[in-house]
């Protein structure tokens, strides 16, 4: 809910100076999997976000297109292994959304007391830590983690 209310620009800010820098759903996910784990190959990605691997290897291909990911190719027991890691624009580009989102959240919360913020984190980290533990993903989600800890700073 909250990330499509910041991807919509539903803040009050409603300038589009940032708006730009923002990246689809999907690349989000795969972009902050990426490098919270620094490489991974398609079969990994599919597997860590419980996604097709067609898909994931579509999005991917786009990704590359946009310089936001690059193919690097790893030789391991003599078999390559295509993996993919963020470039220095795809990273920049993944710190600047996560920005928006976080500086979206503190104009959101800024008039709320801190006990009241504080309830919310608990809350938040108690229903997503219910859901990782129901997930197939395997636990700690790399897309929420990186907000849930500015949120908490």
């Amino acid at each position: 809910m909250l990330g499509r209310h910041t991807a919509m620009g539903s803040y009050s800010d409603h300038s589009t100076e940032h708006h730009d820098d923002l990246l689809d759903r999907s690349s989000y996910s795969l972009m902050s999997r990426i490098e919270d784990v620094c490489a991974m190959s398609i079969p990994e990605l599919a597997a860590a976000l419980a996604l097709d691997g067609g898909a994931v290897h579509r999005q991917l291909a786009i990704m590359v297109r946009n310089d936001l990911a690059a193919r690097v190719e790893e030789v391991r027991d003599d078999q390559r292994i295509r993996r993919f890691v963020l470039t220095p624009y795809g990273r920049m580009r993944l710190y600047r959304h996560r920005a928006h989102h976080i500086d979206g959240l503190r104009q959101v919360l800024a008039r709320w007391n801190p006990e009241d913020v504080s309830a919310l984190v608990t809350q938040v980290d108690k229903f997503v830590d219910a859901i990782d533990r129901t997930s197939t993903t395997g636990g700690d989600d790399p897309v929420t983690g990186p907000i849930r800890q500015q949120i908490r700073g």
